[in-house]
């Protein structure tokens, strides 16, 4: 916790280490800094990320609607709230509610928010992103605009486009594919040489620093490790678009009624957040994505929901119209906010269910957010053992060990641990004792496995030692046990 040097303790085989934990070692610089136990200082990032993120998506939204404060807030509400579509499944038992989802949707509410700090940084930086080069395109085309100032936008944006970069190289990508699309819809549009002048300095500008990452980048993924985190994620299937359309949910709705009139007065950023909503969806269900060999569903950015948010606002917008032409009511401010009332209402459900979810799911229920003092104390125990054996640990706890101990683990995550599926098979069948003592000696002493965990919710410990009578109890409490191996 708090080295400058960093290492991958989640295999035993020696991988290269890229930027892309640049955002995790500089989160235990400040956990040492501030003396704060790691868990703490990952909760309070959280917490600090997730209003920085809600007031810049209302700083973007005050921009989308600069004089239409209902708007502007009800585009917030929608983008916040918005989750998927819950339909009721009768069993022969019960009536269940289940919600419409797919891997790492972000039609989910909470997956949009909630749990991972690096995640919410990226979802930040990338919006930041989108809302500097609005700005950019809005000074390339006034020809009164500052040339100083322009460069300052464009040296900001290539800043925020290379912290980015250290957690989420494909959002980049993608933004910058974006931006050239504007950029070429403009050009085309206004055929001002000025224009294309200032954009084209403005992206060579960006390319010098993102240029440097992508190169090294490139190395790195050259390796067999990152081949197989990228052959990991290729596992991830494309949903089928109806699929698609109903995860969304009730904001799918609204959305076709709102599009012409948010484009109706034409604005960069309103082109460039119409696009930026838009453009990766047909990216994640073309073959592009499979022709480039680029995991589908890291095209889909959370942020673009801000720009569904203000859609979704239009479209509530020209039904009141509809409505209050057909219904002739005096006041037709009536019918947005029932609309916008009934819209956030079926959202509740879906809400609901989903922090039940996140509540009572296995890994987001075990020590990954709620680590036990007494297992805390048995891996301070662990820590003043000698660091040269490695350690065999399972139920999540293998992601703690190198955090407090320091020592490696034989697994510890299916993308950071090299051939993780033979790894965790092989950890598995040791632990429910399927394989023979003489292979689970053989298991721990070509890995050099000096010692194994063994927490006592998941059963009797000494079930475990009888079976392998070559463990030994170094250390143990309430909760955990600790073997070494002899």
């Amino acid at each position: 916790m708090g080295q400058w040097h960093l290492v991958n303790k989640y295999t035993l085989e020696p991988v290269p280490i890229g930027i892309n934990w640049l955002f995790n070692l500089l989160l235990g610089k400040l956990s040492s800094l501030f003396s704060l136990p790691v868990w703490t200082a990952y909760d309070a990032s959280i917490f600090i990320l997730t209003i920085v993120y809600v007031l810049l998506i209302y700083k973007v939204l005050k921009a989308v609607f600069p004089n239409q404060i209902e708007k502007r807030f009800g585009a917030l509400l929608i983008a916040l709230t918005s989750t998927n579509l819950v339909i009721i499944e009768k069993t022969s038992c019960c009536v269940t509610f289940m919600p419409i989802t797919y891997f790492y949707a972000y039609t989910a509410a909470w997956n949009r928010f909630g749990g991972v700090a690096h995640q919410i940084a990226q979802n930040i930086l990338s919006l930041l992103a989108i809302y500097l080069f609005s700005q950019i395109l809005t000074l390339a085309l006034n020809d009164k605009a500052s040339t100083k100032t322009l460069f300052f936008y464009t040296l900001v944006t290539a800043v925020v486009l290379s912290a980015l970069f250290t957690s989420s190289t494909f959002y980049v990508a993608t933004d910058l594919f974006i931006f050239f699309v504007i950029a070429c819809y403009y050009g085309l549009i206004f055929h001002r040489k000025s224009f294309v002048a200032a954009i084209t300095i403005s992206f060579i500008l960006l390319a010098v620093p993102l240029g440097g990452l992508a190169w090294s980048q490139l190395q790195l993924l050259s390796h067999p490790f990152w081949q197989f985190v990228r052959e990991w994620e290729k596992t991830r299937q494309t949903i089928t678009i109806p699929t698609f359309l109903l995860s969304g949910g009730v904001i799918t709705l609204l959305i076709p009624f709102g599009i012409t009139s948010f484009l109706k007065k034409e604005a960069p950023l309103k082109t460039l957040g119409f696009v930026y909503a838009f453009l990766p969806i047909m990216l994640y269900f073309s073959p592009l994505s499979k022709l480039l060999q680029i995991p589908s569903f890291r095209l889909l950015q959370p942020p673009a929901y801000v720009f569904f948010g203000a859609i979704a606002i239009e479209g509530i917008t020209v039904m009141t119209r509809f409505l209050g032409s057909r219904l002739s009511l005096e006041r037709k401010a009536k019918p947005f906010y029932a609309i916008l009332t009934l819209f956030l209402a079926l959202q509740i459900p879906g809400l609901v269910i989903e922090l039940r979810s996140r509540i009572n799911e296995y890994y987001l229920n075990s020590h990954l957010n709620y680590f036990d003092r007494e297992v805390f104390d048995g891996l301070m125990v662990l820590k003043g053992q000698t660091h040269d054996k490695n350690v065999l640990a399972v139920h999540t706890l293998e992601s703690f060990v190198p955090v407090i101990s320091g020592h490696s683990v034989y697994e510890g995550h299916a993308t950071l641990t090299l051939d993780y599926k033979n790894k965790i098979d092989k950890t598995i069948a040791f632990y429910t004792r399927k394989m023979t003592p003489d292979k689970g000696r053989e298991l721990l002493r070509s890995n050099n496995l000096g010692f194994v965990l063994w927490e006592r919710r998941f059963g009797d410990p000494q079930a475990l030692a009888t079976y392998y009578p070559f463990l030994k109890v170094l250390s143990e409490n309430p909760k955990l046990v600790i073997y070494t191996v002899h």
